[in-house]
């Protein structure tokens, strides 16, 4: 189906579609009123590198597109705070995101480029600043119990670090995956247009916090640009652990107004959580 490739005409030659007149003039204002009341902040800001390529990678949540649009916002605001507006965000994205007419402009020109590991690798080596989701719609679509417990992550991100000898920065999302309590999914039928159902469609406000951490140190074994499939998957379990790690420790860090009534609704909805009849995972 040829529709579903128009994310194509957004590639390498045309820099993804990104237009740096665009942010400034309406991206930014635009990303601030939907970011509002997120609040979105960083914590250990210095740890990203204000210059060369380098990829971040984090968590993902889903029924909506808030945690996206909280990470670019903060990171291009923390960027041209810096006196550095030029260096924008790249954030990986799935290509079904190109294949929704005025949304695909839009994501294109605020610097947002379809997932592959070609497209990244050319990114971090012009010197761009590349987020990565290695969770993907697994993570995005996960139920609400599972919430901060990272799930299977891809090879992608193994893959581009070890191919372009780039550093790995791990980042920790708190807050976005309280916005919306997801009690059912299923990536069987979310390929049919309906992946899951969610408790609370309009998101809680809650503050969403960015904890970045420091670049990973492989071992020594895994430092080569011609991994092989085993090692591919255990650099990726090796950023997961990390990733998992420093959620962990972030977690307690973020104040909440009320937290036992915030535990209190939290547990209950995980009481919601319906189990997929299709065995899912």
């Amino acid at each position: 189906m040829k529709w579903l490739e128009k994310y194509k005409r957004f590639n390498k030659n045309n820099d993804f579609g990104i237009d740096h007149r665009f942010i400034e003039e309406y991206g930014r204002t635009v990303s601030h009123l939907l970011v509002a009341p997120f609040r979105p902040v960083i914590h250990d800001a210095e740890r990203l590198p204000r210059d060369g390529g380098a990829i971040i990678y984090s968590n993902h949540s889903g029924a909506g597109l808030w945690d996206v649009l909280s990470i670019v916002h903060a990171i291009n605001d923390h960027f041209r705070k810096l006196g550095r507006p030029d260096r924008i965000l790249r954030m990986v994205s799935h290509p079904n995101w190109f294949n929704w007419p005025i949304m695909d402009q839009w994501y294109a020109k605020m610097g947002y480029f379809p997932a592959t590991i070609e497209n990244a690798n050319f990114l971090v080596d012009k010197g761009d600043l590349v987020w990565w989701l290695p969770e993907g719609t697994v993570g995005a679509w996960k139920t609400c119990d599972k919430k901060y417990k990272l799930q299977r992550f891809s090879t992608g991100v193994a893959v581009s670090v070890s191919q372009t000898g780039c550093p790995l920065i791990p980042a920790a999302i708190i807050g976005a995956e309280d916005h919306h309590n997801i009690i059912w999914s299923s990536q069987r039928l979310g390929k049919q247009g309906f992946p899951l159902m969610v408790a609370n469609p309009v998101p809680y406000p809650f503050r969403v916090h960015i904890f970045v951490g420091e670049p990973l140190e492989p071992p020594l074994h895994l430092r080569k640009p011609d991994l092989s499939r085993d090692e591919l998957k255990e650099f990726a379990e090796f950023a997961r652990t990390r990733l998992q790690e420093l959620i962990d420790t972030s977690l307690p860090k973020r104040k909440l107004l009320f937290p036992r009534a915030a535990r209190l609704v939290d547990a209950s909805y995980k009481k919601m959580v319906i189990r997929n009849p299709f065995g899912e995972e």
